[in-house]
């Protein structure tokens, strides 16, 4: 069952000056990874997987492969951004791109270094 219909208010708020995580995620063990940043990169992994429809895809989620802390927010976004360039030409859908992990490690080391 979903949640109950509820009302409520809630706040949100963002801060780009905490420190953050740069990440790349494969999914089960295909050639498919999603590049993002997030303050908390594991609490986004599980957000990741709820999303996976278990019925249809057994095993198979998102799981961890590469990760780069940050001071900011804004440096863990310059990261990613840098690595979305590099696989303009294989990326899937938004964030995802598709290549082999040797691939991804060669974009991650190049974006880390500059």
């Amino acid at each position: 069952m979903g949640p109950i219909p509820a009302s409520f208010t809630t706040q949100t708020v963002k801060d780009a000056f905490k420190d953050a995580s740069t990440y790349a995620y494969r999914f089960g063990a295909t050639n498919v990874w999603k590049v993002g940043w997030a303050h908390d990169p594991s609490a986004r992994l599980g957000e990741l997987n709820k999303q996976v429809p278990f019925e249809v895809l057994g095993n198979q989620r998102w799981r961890g492969g590469f990760k780069q802390r940050w001071a900011s927010a804004a440096q863990a976004y310059a990261m990613e951004q840098k690595v979305l360039a590099l696989f303009d030409s294989s990326r899937k859908y938004d964030e995802r791109v598709h290549c082999s992990e040797e691939e991804l490690q060669n974009a991650w080391l190049k974006a880390w270094k500059g």
